[in-house]
Parts: structure tokens; C-alpha cells; sequence
């Protein structure tokens, strides 16, 4: 048996190595589905399939506040409710919650920001990990006074210490106090949520026992061995009924949300890899039609040599095994070859998925054994697609027929050809869902790029500043350093106008506050809140807010006078409906003293193109000192110039000030649309690949047609037929294949829209403009790759064409 098998490789390669063009056309075909494949594989595999760096990840869950009146299943959560929460379930091993809150780091050559977490003493316990050097937090670290203990990432430990193996017990300089460092994670950990490179445990005040109404926790825990989500979940809600109870006017309509962590770190692009997965497998298939009708093809060549097979005794399973092992021979070259396009692919997918704008944290991509495995397999699996059908149908020849040189005339629904009509169809499908996907994805970029943010983002520039919380302690020393910032900003060379705030437009960031209207009773079915932005004078003109109503923030809005807001036209339609909502006042929160709205500005978009406004009031700094600033330029020079010299002016007020990165609102506005434009990049390579594929595919079966039907055309033409009629017939039964294709490819393009509902924007599964395109486009390169061999049908001698066999 394994003599035969071996004699089945050596006559296979044989076979191939003959058969050059054949073969190289061929494995280049498989090897870009296959290598697509495994590239989108590392993707899949890195995002949704890999284990998180910690012991039992299927326990690690968030626990959010619920609030069903406001539509919000994921909000943050109250300390008093964590730590309500904390002490009343029995379901958690262990429960923590976490703030950021970026810090200074001193005492190096120039100051840095650090992106720090301020969790409970539990978190690393909720995790599962140990640390590589000292140890983590504990309940001591969380009395105020004893909590300046600190531990490292491994990734800050080597950059900023050189990882100093003594670095336990030392102390360094954070917001100009020193803190001790206890411990250094271990190099393979890394936050999946987001990034962290320090951690500081979360001091337990007494205020922190009652403080309901501020939510800015984000709450992780453990369950306990035995315990399931559900058992979770109804307890959960349990102790949330209890806090309402005990507390109704805060915690009305309030309750707990329970979701496994890895869930909650990939729902937003697991619809986007779902579809990119469909798409590729997609390729994979086309690539296989093709192969499968250039090995159809093949065998009406070899039709005479598998009858003589047969003719000396060679059984149908023979015959098989044979075509499988020249499929396999194929396959095994393909795969080959598909390992240079998945690590070209993989190197350059790094790259372009760092730009997004996904949500996501992403591992590293590279070409791991887990990629090469999957690749292996697909190969295998590749090899079942595109050589069974042909093997089977190949070793069904009529013996005398093939040997008297009969049997090559067969029609194209006849035969192998009606194999082949049926891969055609089938390509044409595959390519048709592709296309559709594609242009409504190409609907929803340019629905996006047509919505205006609110704001003019062109030549404006912003520059983070967060003040160090002890050296800025005073609200007063706060407004000093910004107002100095501003006037020296204000006198650079080249600055148009200057402004800054604490939020920037499209940052996404979540700064909800609940709002008092003067004069009207509290509803508790109504949702009166409204974003907090604390901006100074010269923000709304230098972002060119267009004002619609009373005035902007002024020099004089001081502490001193009476407390003014400005307010974007959402907040002012449905608040003050059908009036003008100038004069009128509210309080924030759980103030005491009104504020006054001055100003009605037009809505700005802060979350996302493709998504609504929200209520917004936009605060004077002089009456709400923060420690967290963007300086905000609008300038003709480069962001490189203005970076530099506003970094110049910070530390010539203050040389232990810390500055973020320079971005410009145009990055913020590409960004915001970045993760549909990735995703509209791969989707539409894919499709283009498919059409390019599809069209191949069209050409070869009508070329095969054509030759196999040489003399009856002849025929034909000898008859009287003219060369009209020749073209009309072979463009016709091109052109019926490809209909059907569209009409089946059209009907599941449906089922791909569902899939990309959360994808798209502004834009339906049944989009005319895509149902009008994709038709014609696919019409058109379908009827390209019919004309030409049908061109060339016309041009058939009747002397030459009776002579053919």
C-alpha cells in the first residue's frame, strides 16, 4: 500500500512539475486565501481566543451599576455602593475597584506622566497574580496615611529604573512626595483594560462611606469556585434592592450588572473580526472554486490517459487516490507558500491595527505555533475542497468513449461542466456578499465624513496638562498657573486665538452630572443631567462653536460674581422646550448656589460621529478650578513647533510640570471614524481579491467552453451561422451563470447585513445605491471575462474546427 501511495507522490509531482504554468497559477491562488486565512486567524486568535495572563479567566467579571430608566447597562459605580457591595455578597473570592488617575513621576531627567490605577487592596488578588519582585497591596495600604506604596509594571521598571533588582523599599518622588515601591508585576502581565504602568492602592476615607451621588469606579471581581454568573446576578440585584430601599432618592432605579471580563473587553469589535472572519473564509472558497475548475479542466485533458488507467485494470479508488494526492501535492505547495503572505500579512496587520481606533487591548502578532498549526489545517481542509469534487467526477470516464476520442464535446450543463456551472454560480455568490459588504461599508464612511462634529477642527491643536495635586492643592494657585498659561499662549507667535478645557470634543470621555432646574419639582422618570465641561475664555471661539444665543464664557465670569454656564442647544430643547433658556438656572449636583445660563452654543459631537448629542454645559475655570487642562490652539504652524514651545512656556512656569502628547482635532476626528475605516480597508481588499478571483473564474470556464466546443462552432459557422450569433451564444451562457450567482449572492448579502448591523450608520441592508453598484460592477468585469474568449470563438476556421478533436 505505501509503495502505491509513493508512486501516487512521485507520478503526482511528476505531473505537476510538467504541468508549470498550471500549477504556479494555482498554488498563488490557494496561497493567498490560505495565507489570508491564517492572518486574520492570529487576529481572531490574539483578540478573542487567547488566555488572558491570569489563572481562570472565566471567574474575573465586572460588576456594573444597572439603570434601566437612563438605558445604561455599564455605568460606574458610587464608592459607597462598592463598598456596599463589597462587604454585603457572598458570591465574590474577592472584590476591587479602580480609578485612574494619572501621576507625575520625578526625579529623573525631566518629569513624565505616568498613566497610573488607584485600585482596591484586592485587586491583584481578583487577577490571580503574583508579583515578580516584593508584593501587592493589602488591607493596611488602604488607611490614609499609610497607603504611599506603589507597585511597577515591568515595562516602567526596566525604561525608568533599569531594572534595579533592589528596587523594593526604595522611594521615589510621585506628585513631589515620596512613596515606596513594594512590588513589580511579572513581564508577561499586562492590563487587558486598559493601560496601566503603576499601581497605588485606593484609600478608604470616611467620606468614601457616603459619597452616592459622584460614580467614577469601575468595579472587578472574582467569583468564588462554586458560583455562577446567574447565582452572581441574583444576588447582586438582591443587595441593589436593598440600596434603594435604604437609600430611594439616590439609588432609585439603580441595580448591578454582572459580565464575564473577557466579554466586556471584545464586545465592541467582536461584530467587526465576525465579519472579517466571514470575508476571508469567503476568499478561501473562491480560491478553491478556481482551483477546482482549473483540475476539471485538466481532466478533460487527461481524459484519454485515466481511460487507458482504467483499461488495465486501475479502480475508481485508485483513480481517486491519485487525483487527491496531486490535490494534496497542490495544497501542501500552497501552504507553502501561504506562510510568506500570512507573515507579511500578520507584520503589516500590527501596524494598521495600532491606527483603529479599536477598543481593544492588542497582543503583540507574530507567526506562533498556534498560527502555523491553523495553517497546516487549512491547508488539509483546503485540499478536501478543491480536489474531492473533481477526483470524484474526473474518474467516472466512459473508457471506449475516451479512447475512441469521443466525450470532449460535452455541453456546459453536461458532464464536468455542469460541476463546473455549479463552482462558477458559487463564486459568483461569494463575490457578490463580498461586494455588498464592501459598498454598504463604503455608505457608512462616507455617511460619517459628511457629519460635521460641531466644531472646526482644521489647524487647531490641544496640549494635556494635569497639575500636581500637592503642589496645586489651592484652587487658587490652579487658576494662576492656567491663566498665566493662557496669556503667555495667547502671545506666541502665529496663535490665532487660544482657549483651554477640561474635556476635549470626541474625547469620549463620560462627565455626566445631575442638574436641579429652578422652578420645577424632581421627576423621578425624568433624566435631567448634563456633561460638565470647565472651560476659559476663548475656547468656544478657537474651536469656532458657533454661538446661537445670549453670549460665551467671559474674562469676568469670576469666583467673585455670579455663577454663569453656557449650554449647547440639546440641553436647551429639552430642558427649556419651546423657550429661550437664557436667564433661566439650575444647580450641578449637590450645590447649593445657582447657576445662571448666559449662553446657548450649537451641539458638538464628544462620543462619535455616529453618535447623537448629549445635554452639555460648559463651565467658566475661574469658578470650577480643576487640576486637568488641554491648552487649545488654533495656529498655522506645525504641531511640532506649537508642541515644543508650549512645552517651553509650562516649564518655564513650573520645571517639574509634566506635559501629555500634542493631538490635533483632525486626528480626533479621524480617529473617531478610524475603526470603520480599518475595517472598510480589509473588508474591501478582501472583495477586490474576490472579484479579481470571480472574474478569473468566469474567464476560465467560458475559455474551457469555447475550446471544448471548438468544432461544434465550426460547425456552426460552416452552416451559415455569423459570427453575431457565435458571440450571443457564448456571452449568454456566461452571462446566465453569472445572474444566478448575483440573484443567490444577493439574497445572502441580507444575511451578511444583519451580521454588520452594528457596523454601519445610516445605512440598510437593502441600501439602493449598493443594490444598484454591485450588480453593475460585477455585471461589467462579469461580461469583460465572457467577451474575450467569446471574441475569440468568432474567429474559429470551420476547416480547423472539423479537423478538431
Amino acid at each position: 500500500m505505501f509503495d502505491g501511495l509513493w508512486q501516487d507522490f512521485r507520478f503526482g509531482f511528476r505531473t505537476l512539475r510538467k504541468n508549470g504554468g498550471f500549477t504556479a497559477i494555482a498554488v498563488l491562488t490557494l496561497a493567498l486565501g490560505i495565507g489570508g486565512n491564517a492572518t486574520i486567524f492570529s487576529l481572531v486568535h490574539g483578540v478573542l481566543l487567547r488566555q488572558p495572563p491570569y489563572p481562570h479567566p472565566e471567574k474575573v467579571v465586572m460588576v456594573w451599576e444597572k439603570r434601566v430608566r437612563e438605558n445604561m447597562a455599564t455605568n460606574v459605580v458610587s464608592p459607597a455602593d462598592y463598598l456596599d457591595w463589597k462587604n454585603q455578597n457572598t458570591v465574590f473570592e474577592s472584590m476591587a475597584a479602580l480609578q485612574y488617575a494619572p501621576v507625575d513621576l520625578l526625579g529623573g531627567t525631566e518629569p513624565q506622566r505616568v498613566p497610573a490605577g488607584v485600585v482596591g487592596a484586592e485587586f491583584f488578588n481578583v487577577l490571580g497574580i503574583q508579583p515578580q519582585l516584593g508584593r501587592f497591596f493589602n488591607e493596611h495600604d488602604e488607611v490614609v496615611g499609610q497607603h504611599r506604596v506603589l507597585v511597577l509594571t515591568h515595562g516602567l521598571w526596566q525604561r525608568s529604573f533599569g531594572g534595579d533588582p533592589k528596587i523594593v523599599g526604595q522611594a521615589i518622588n510621585i506628585n513631589g512626595v515620596a512613596w515606596m515601591v513594594v512590588g513589580v508585576l511579572p513581564k508577561n502581565f499586562e492590563f487587558p483594560y486598559a493601560k496601566v504602568e503603576m499601581w497605588v492602592p485606593m484609600p478608604i476615607t470616611e467620606d468614601f462611606h457616603h459619597i452616592r451621588g459622584a460614580h467614577f469606579l469601575t468595579v472587578f471581581a472574582r467569583l468564588k469556585p462554586n458560583v455562577s454568573m446567574q447565582t452572581a446576578q441574583v444576588e447582586m440585584d438582591g443587595i441593589a434592592l436593598r440600596l434603594e430601599a435604604q437609600n430611594p432618592g439616590i439609588n432609585r432605579g439603580h441595580s448591578a450588572n454582572v459580565l464575564p471580563l473577557r466579554e466586556e473587553l471584545v464586545k465592541e469589535i467582536r461584530p467587526a473580526l465576525k465579519v472579517l472572519s466571514y470575508a476571508i473564509g469567503f476568499v478561501l472558497l473562491i480560491a478553491c472554486a478556481n482551483v477546482s475548475n482549473l483540475l476539471l479542466a485538466s481532466a478533460v485533458r487527461r481524459q484519454r490517459e485515466i481511460a487507458v488507467r482504467q483499461a488495465v485494470g486501475a479502480s475508481r479508488w485508485r483513480l481517486v487516490r491519485q487525483l487527491l494526492v496531486e490535490s494534496l501535492l497542490l495544497a501542501a505547495l500552497a501552504g507553502g507558500v501561504s506562510c510568506i503572505v500570512a507573515v507579511w500579512g500578520i507584520s503589516a496587520l500590527g501596524p494598521l491595527l495600532e491606527q483603529s481606533g479599536w477598543q481593544v487591548p492588542l497582543p503583540p502578532f507574530h507567526m506562533d505555533i498556534t498560527v502555523v498549526l491553523f495553517l497546516a489545517a487549512i491547508s488539509a481542509l483546503s485540499c478536501l475542497l478543491f480536489g474531492l469534487v473533481p477526483a470524484l467526477s474526473s474518474s467516472r470516464t466512459n473508457v471506449v468513449g475516451a479512447l475512441k476520442g469521443e466525450g470532449t464535446l460535452t455541453r456546459l450543463l453536461g458532464g464536468n461542466q455542469r460541476v463546473r456551472a455549479g463552482l462558477l454560480v458559487g463564486e459568483v455568490a461569494l463575490s457578490t456578499v463580498l461586494l455588498v459588504g464592501a459598498s454598504l461599508m463604503v455608505r457608512t464612511f462616507v455617511q460619517l465624513r459628511a457629519v460635521q462634529p460641531g466644531f472646526e477642527s482644521s489647524k487647531v491643536m490641544a496640549l494635556p496638562i494635569a497639575l500636581n495635586g500637592k503642589r496645586y492643592g489651592d484652587d487658587q494657585k490652579k487658576l494662576a498657573f492656567f491663566e498665566e498659561m493662557m496669556r503667555r499662549t495667547a502671545a506666541m507667535p502665529g496663535i490665532e486665538s487660544a482657549g483651554s478645557a477640561d474635556i476635549l470634543p470626541l474625547s469620549g470621555q463620560d462627565s455626566r452630572t445631575g442638574i436641579n432646574i429652578e422652578n420645577r419639582e424632581p421627576n423621578p422618570n425624568e433624566n435631567t443631567r448634563a456633561h460638565h465641561r470647565v472651560v476659559t475664555p476663548g475656547f468656544l471661539e478657537t474651536m469656532r462653536i458657533p454661538l446661537l444665543e445670549g453670549r460665551t464664557i467671559r474674562e469676568t465670569d469670576t469666583s467673585a460674581g455670579q455663577k454663569v454656564a453656557v449650554i449647547n442647544l440639546t440641553a436647551a430643547r429639552r430642558y427649556w422646550p419651546g423657550q429661550s433658556a437664557i436667564g433661566k438656572r439650575f444647580m450641578v449636583g449637590r450645590e447649593t448656589v445657582w447657576t445662571e445660563i448666559v449662553g446657548v452654543v450649537g451641539d458638538v459631537r464628544d462620543f462619535g460621529l455616529d453618535l447623537d448629542s448629549n445635554p452639555v454645559m460648559y463651565l467658566p475655570l475661574a469658578q470650577s478650578p480643576g487640576n486637568w487642562m488641554n491648552i487649545v490652539v488654533r495656529s498655522n504652524r506645525s504641531p511640532g513647533d506649537i508642541a515644543a514651545a508650549l512645552k517651553t512656556e509650562v516649564q518655564s512656569i513650573d520645571k517639574d510640570q509634566p506635559v501629555g502628547t500634542l493631538v490635533t482635532m483632525e486626528e480626533l476626528v479621524s480617529n473617531s471614524i478610524a475603526p470603520r475605516a480599518m475595517n472598510l480597508l480589509l473588508l474591501g481588499l478582501f472583495a477586490a481579491v474576490a472579484l479579481v478571483m470571480a472574474a478569473a473564474g468566469i474567464y476560465g470556464v467560458i475559455s474551457n467552453v469555447v475550446t471544448q466546443r471548438t468544432r461544434e462552432i465550426g460547425i456552426r459557422i460552416a452552416l451559415g451561422a455569423q459570427r453575431g450569433d457565435v458571440l450571443r451564444m457564448v456571452l449568454g451562457q456566461g452571462i446566465r451563470l453569472v445572474l444566478v450567482g448575483l440573484v443567490v449572492g444577493l439574497a445572502g448579502s441580507f444575511e451578511l447585513a444583519q451580521v454588520m448591523k452594528k457596523m454601519l450608520y445610516h445605512t440598510s441592508a437593502a441600501d439602493p445605491m449598493t443594490l444598484a453598484v454591485v450588480p453593475v460592477l460585477l455585471g461589467a468585469v462579469a461580461f469583460v471575462a465572457c467577451f474575450v474568449p467569446a471574441q475569440r470563438a468568432t474567429g474559429v476556421d470551420p476547416l480547423v474546427a472539423l479537423r478538431h478533436e
